[in-house]
């Protein structure tokens, strides 16, 4: 049994995907597929339901899911330990994230770092442009950012893939111009061409992206409020200040307790996403205590991100 086999299938087992595990662990299907066929031949027992289109674990395979994290788990313990006992003193790492991100996913990341001792971690938050001079000026060590547009002096490792979606007030007329799909509804980016649009500033790394696709929709967005924050664009387009594109991590459901949403859609007739990622100065090798934070960061996004059909 082999560590890299049981993160091969945990990573399948978070994510619910074969696809999915092998974009985030830049692996290939085949690849995974063997290390829990391996697994399934060592114990004589299915994990993993294959009957279905969808993946299944069976009841094996839950059960195996929680001791493989307690093994992982154990194995992280046991390497900081003995590399503690070489390297005494703690290791400072220095990461950047922006204010959006950090309140959503450093939460669930720091709590993984309790299983790391000899760590001193310092946090920058910024949005993405900063943190990027920040990486090239030695001012950082690490930073999470969405990877698109490429910084061709930084180096990246794709720790998850971000849907970006269309969200509307509920009280404009175009909500009825929504194509009904399985799970959530598409809309058309050409109805949007006429409404004011809530964005964010165009300093910031998704501009470049959304601009292209209202371009290659036939119109430029009338941006009638700019923000650097995600969640406030959430919030005007809720409050009917205009529409707008959001990451799917802001999608909520209405349950009705008062607090407004707007209507979120998927992009009609093509899929807009965009890869985040750790970055940092190209050419720098990272330590194994950095390797170690930037793989608790991945895992704890594969653990919090919603999953939206």
């Amino acid at each position: 049994m082999e560590f890299t086999d049981l993160e091969y299938f945990i990573c399948v087992s978070e994510l619910g995907s074969f696809s999915k595990a092998s974009s985030l662990l830049h692996v290939s299907q085949p690849a995974i597929s063997c290390a829990i066929k391996r697994l399934e031949n060592e114990f004589s027992i299915a994990l993993m339901d294959r009957s279905t289109r969808t993946m299944k674990l069976t009841k094996a395979g839950l059960a195996f899911y929680e001791k493989a994290k307690l093994i992982i788990k154990e194995r992280n313990r046991t390497v900081s330990y003995m590399r503690s006992l070489s390297a005494p003193q703690p290791e400072s790492i220095r990461i950047g994230i922006s204010p959006f991100y950090s309140k959503y996913y450093l939460p669930p990341f720091l709590n993984k770092l309790k299983e790391i001792d000899g760590l001193k971690l310092s946090i920058t938050e910024s949005i993405s442009a900063n943190l990027e001079e920040g990486l090239m000026q030695g001012d950082i060590d690490i930073c999470f950012i969405p990877l698109e547009p490429i910084n061709p002096f930084l180096s990246y490792k794709t720790l998850c893939i971000e849907e970006i979606l269309v969200a509307i007030p509920k009280s404009y007329d175009v909500n009825n111009k929504a194509i009904q799909g399985k799970g959530l509804s598409y809309i058309e980016l050409k109805e949007l061409q006429d409404l004011p649009f809530v964005s964010l500033k165009q300093i910031q790394k998704i501009s470049k992206l959304i601009n292209t696709i209202c371009l290659e929709a036939g119109f430029t967005p009338d941006v009638v409020y700019e923000t650097l924050d995600w969640d406030t664009v959430n919030i005007m387009i809720a409050n009917g200040i205009g529409v707008g594109f959001v990451p799917d991590i802001l999608y909520q459901e209405d349950t009705g307790g008062g607090r407004k949403v707007p209507n979120y859609y998927k992009i009609a007739n093509r899929h807009v996403s965009r890869h985040y990622a750790a970055a940092w100065p190209k050419g720098k090798v990272l330590t194994p205590m950095q390797l170690t934070v930037i793989e608790l960061f991945r895992k704890s996004l594969a653990e919090y991100r919603p999953t939206i059909e």
